[in-house]
């Protein structure tokens, strides 16, 4: 994918990509940690709606999608259309992704990012407490 309309669908995507990071950072100041990946994937509106923002905030012009919101696990390469968001119990990032489940982690850092097909590489931004 080339040209004028790929160049401003992946910048637009580096715009939403600011805002969210920006919106997981003012969620870690109000709770003390990153919200768990349960609570933000998959979600649509209702993920979106935990950190302030609307479903459009997470799905990319010009593609395809169906209206889930961001996703997490996996890596970021050439299939993913959305941006991924992975949130990790440790300050270094390893382990485990954290989740709610019956003994909620404490997201202590995360990993958030989506794939530039004009450029061919992953965008990666990441947080930590």
């Amino acid at each position: 994918m080339g040209g004028v309309r790929a160049r401003a669908i992946e910048s637009e995507k580096a715009t939403k990509l600011k805002r969210i990071q920006t919106a997981l950072e003012l969620y870690a100041v109000q709770n003390g940690q990153y919200p768990q990946g349960d609570k933000l994937a998959n979600k649509g509106a209702a993920g979106a709606a935990v950190i302030g923002l609307q479903l459009s905030d997470f799905e990319p012009t010009g593609y395809a999608y169906p209206g889930n919101g961001m996703e997490t696990f996996g890596g970021i390469g050439p299939a993913v259309t959305g941006f991924k968001y992975s949130p990790s119990q440790y300050a270094n990032g390893v382990g485990f992704q954290c989740n709610t489940g019956a003994n909620p982690d404490n997201c202590q850092s995360y990993s958030l990012g989506y794939y530039d097909r004009v450029k061919n590489q992953a965008v990666l931004v990441t947080g930590t407490l």
